[in-house]
């Protein structure tokens, strides 16, 4: 059902860059598990819509917390993850105009 798929990807658009705001908060205020948990719980329905390369980029916060490794380069890939995420949702977005 084609209005279902437009609100599932509304609805990931708005989690998403929302998530993805409340990480690089969280990362800048040191709050690394809870950065750590967020990335973990994002990185999911990016690899059900198929953004891989944001999906990636999640897992590395994720696990660089995990494994306490390279923490000074987390702000960067919280960036990183953000511009990724503005290709992805241009993406959808265009593929919901398409919808209709």
């Amino acid at each position: 059902d084609e209005k279902f798929v437009k609100q599932m990807l509304m609805s990931f658009i708005d989690s998403t860059s929302n998530g993805l705001a409340e990480l690089q908060d969280k990362i800048k205020s040191g709050l690394f598990n809870s950065a750590a948990d967020l990335a973990h719980k994002m990185s999911s329905p990016c690899r059900h819509i198929g953004a891989m390369d944001l999906c990636n980029l999640l897992k590395k916060i994720e696990e660089n917390i995990q494994k306490k490794a390279d923490l000074n380069n987390l702000e960067n890939l919280a960036e990183e993850s953000l511009l990724e995420f503005e290709v992805v949702g241009r993406l959808i977005k265009e593929h919901i105009a398409k919808i209709g």
